[in-house]
């Protein structure tokens, strides 16, 4: 079943998202996870950024999130602040647990282990369990885009992962297909070539 298959009846409410993706999150586990990824991203519970200046560079460049700083008016911060929650709630919602993509992929779940140790696969951690976000896979879910590993090697592994997320799936203007920018999730599973993306990853870790 494909992503568009499965939210064919547009579920209102996170309950109803959980229930049509036959995800085996509960709406307790995505509120974790979801508070955990906006803490470790600086968004307090009044709703403020707080990056570092070397965090908020990459996040500017890469995440599709543009943080307000400075004379910005706070209006400008609370839409960020909504944005970054926002985002936290689709990387959480969508993300699968080991099980999952143990079934997914049909491996046992000892081979997933090692994939994540080797980052071969990109996780998170919610209440010491690892989630494996669903833009590294295709869309069906039963394999990880092509050329993944490769650029994974590249990325730093301290970089939050809405930073990572927003890399892979906000589109680069250095990536083209049929004539038009993609994210360097489409532009692997266009089959492009991974180095392009490994390019583009280096600098992500630069901050550039």
């Amino acid at each position: 079943m494909t992503s568009s298959q499965a939210l064919a009846t547009e579920p209102s409410t996170l309950a109803g998202f959980l229930r049509e993706t036959g995800s085996r999150w509960d709406e307790g586990d995505v509120v974790a996870a979801m508070s955990s990824l906006l803490a470790d991203a600086g968004v307090s519970r009044a709703g403020t950024v707080g990056l570092s200046a070397e965090s908020a560079a990459v996040w500017d460049a890469h995440s599709g999130l543009p943080l307000a700083r400075g004379r910005a008016a706070r209006a400008a911060a609370e839409r960020t602040s909504l944005r970054s929650v926002a985002a936290a709630s689709a990387l959480a919602a969508s993300a699968l647990t080991a099980a999952e993509v143990a079934d997914g992929l049909g491996l046992d779940a000892s081979t997933v282990r090692h994939y994540r140790v080797q980052r071969r696969l990109h996780s998170f951690v919610v209440a010491g369990k690892a989630r494996f976000p669903a833009w590294q896979f295709d869309d069906e879910r039963r394999a990880p885009l092509p050329g993944l590993a490769t650029v994974l090697a590249a990325v730093d592994g301290g970089l939050h992962p809405l930073t990572i997320a927003g890399f892979f799936t906000t589109e680069q203007p250095e990536l083209e297909l049929d004539g038009r920018p993609v994210t360097p999730r489409e532009w692997l599973l266009g089959h492009g070539d991974p180095e392009r993306v490994v390019a583009l990853a280096r600098d992500l870790g630069r901050g550039l």
